[in-house]
């Protein structure tokens, strides 16, 4: 169906995994189910269109077109150069951290 490398990709495998990664970092209410991932790795790795993808995966058109606009929103408020850091750490430090984050969001935001 899809091409191993098309050249309507909008980014590479590696690319796509570094994003997913950071955008699963984010503290939002709901996770991507792994048929979403699928899904959004067929359009923007593979470079499969939002019926492609549907079909591929079960999901419906209109699934996809609103995950993808939700990737898409969210990937608009995402520093290119950020990258996701996990780390076990003391609960003081811990709390810290996490501040520095949040402070970190809201001067990127302003």
């Amino acid at each position: 169906m899809i091409s191993p490398v098309s050249p309507c990709a909008l980014m590479a495998a590696d690319e796509f995994e570094r994003v997913m990664a950071v955008l699963a970092g984010q503290n939002r209410r709901r996770a991507f189910s792994d048929r979403s991932i699928s899904a959004a790795r067929l359009v923007l790795v593979m470079g499969a269109s939002v019926s492609e993808a549907a079909l591929e995966t079960g999901l419906t058109r209109q699934v996809v077109h609103r995950l993808m606009a939700r990737i898409r929103a969210r990937l608009e408020d995402l520093p290119a150069d950020w990258v996701k850091v996990e780390a076990w750490l003391p609960p003081a430090a811990a709390g810290d951290v996490l501040a520095l984050a949040q402070s970190l969001r809201s001067a990127q935001s302003q």
